[in-house]
């Protein structure tokens, strides 16, 4: 039995969202087939027609997401960075990731499915894009979306630290995952929503319904608790010196926002 909404229901959604969005002009065929292919997204359809738009150049479009991403961008990442610098080159390079097509994949934007508003989405791209950003500019070394951080090379001349990321790059991975599986679901959520979702720790503390310092200390508590526990999985993996270790340690420290982001995707 297909599991695919019937062409009349998928007519009628994307009427009522044309409606909604009369200055958009693209391929109506093109669009039903973006809603057939994500039915979980039809309650966000409005928002699903927006990012198809403007991934096919649809002026208004274009238009409109550049209004959201220029309120929202600043508010998702200037905890990070109180830069106006950075933040305008955050802008940039999220705008190109979204709608350029790079080595032979689809404009970001693409992926966006209607699983939430599209403004929620885009603030979590923003925030990964900034972290992304950071982790470069303390590297000074390229970052592709797709890389391990714990892969990357270390800040400074020192070549046997390198090597002992590069080595051990898999048991780095695995003991990130097992000590976000020790942390409790609560705290993990937290983090799932801040570095994810790119809300807000008051936004978090609404949704939670406690104070802001209350979810701020929880979040602060569960990194620490990722990091000690992962110095416990690699003392146990590997046969580290305790300099080693120490330093393996200051590294994932440094760097941890970042390698949450990942893990936690």
């Amino acid at each position: 039995m297909s599991t695919f909404p019937p062409l009349s229901d998928l007519e009628a959604l994307a009427a009522r969202v044309r409606e909604a969005l009369p200055d958009i002009q693209v391929d109506r065929d093109a669009f039903l087939r973006v809603l057939a292919a994500h039915p979980e997204g039809h309650g966000q359809a409005v928002d699903l027609y927006l990012a198809f738009a403007c991934a096919q150049g649809d002026a208004w479009a274009l238009g409109e997401l550049e209004r959201r991403l220029g309120s929202l961008v600043g508010a998702a990442i200037t905890h990070l960075r109180p830069d106006r610098v950075f933040v305008d080159e955050v802008h940039q390079r999220l705008r190109q990731k979204l709608l350029l097509p790079r080595e032979g994949q689809r404009p970001k934007l693409l992926e966006y499915a209607g699983k939430g508003p599209l403004v929620q989405w885009l603030r979590a791209v923003a925030l990964r894009e900034a972290l992304n950003l950071l982790a470069q500019q303390r590297t000074g070394a390229p970052l592709e979306s797709d890389t391990s951080l714990l892969e990357l090379p270390a800040p400074g001349p020192d070549p046997e630290l390198t090597l002992l990321k590069h080595r051990y790059a898999p048991e780095f991975k695995a003991a990130l995952e097992a000590a976000l599986r020790e942390l409790p679901p609560r705290e993990r959520n937290f983090l799932r929503l801040f570095f994810l979702e790119g809300l807000t720790v008051e936004q978090i503390s609404r949704m939670d319904g406690t104070h802001k310092s209350t979810v701020s200390r929880r979040m602060a508590s569960a990194r620490e608790s990722v990091l000690t526990q992962m110095r416990r999985q690699l003392q146990e993996r590997l046969a580290l010196s305790v300099s080693e270790l120490d330093s393996l340690v200051g590294q994932l420290r440094s760097q941890l926002d970042v390698s949450l982001a990942r893990a936690l995707e």
